[in-house]
């Protein structure tokens, strides 16, 4: 399974709108970086490259794709509608995991992407739904204004 990571930018929007769920149908992308990543059993981190996507074709799961540098790797967290009622952010519970440099998908009891100002996302999955045992963790800090082609 690939994906392009090229756009073409139709709009710039504003992190307001979408820490709040307004996204529109398409695809969005922000450059800056990582500040943290986790992957349990891993000898060293992944290292992301400079921007982070999200494929809003279908509005009720989004699929937030981090791209690795390390052999054209990356983390795709496919997930479910957001939380309601909460005004500054955005949170996506996790439903699975797509991991390119394993070729599979992956099932987590619990998860969560959250779209915050500034912009930052991050996305965790845990090994249990008590939330003590991380399995995974991205943390992406934009530069920027979100980019949208639809």
């Amino acid at each position: 399974m690939k994906y392009s990571t090229s756009l073409v930018i139709l709009a710039a929007f504003s992190v307001p709108a979408l820490a709040q769920g307004l996204l529109s149908p398409g695809t969005y992308r922000v450059e800056g970086g990582c500040s943290q990543t986790f992957l349990k059993g891993a000898k060293t981190p992944p290292v992301c490259d400079h921007f982070v996507g999200i494929d809003a074709k279908d509005l009720i799961k989004p699929m937030f794709i981090f791209p690795l540098i390390n052999g054209d790797r990356a983390w795709f967290f496919v997930t479910a509608a957001p939380a309601t009622g909460v005004s500054d952010r955005a949170i996506y519970q996790v439903e699975k995991l797509y991991d390119e440099a394993l070729g599979g998908e992956f099932f987590y009891p619990s998860g969560e992407c959250e779209i915050t100002s500034g912009p930052s996302i991050r996305c965790s999955v845990w090994n249990d739904k008590d939330r003590t045992d991380l399995a995974r963790q991205v943390v992406f800090s934009g530069s920027g204004q979100w980019l949208h082609q639809k």
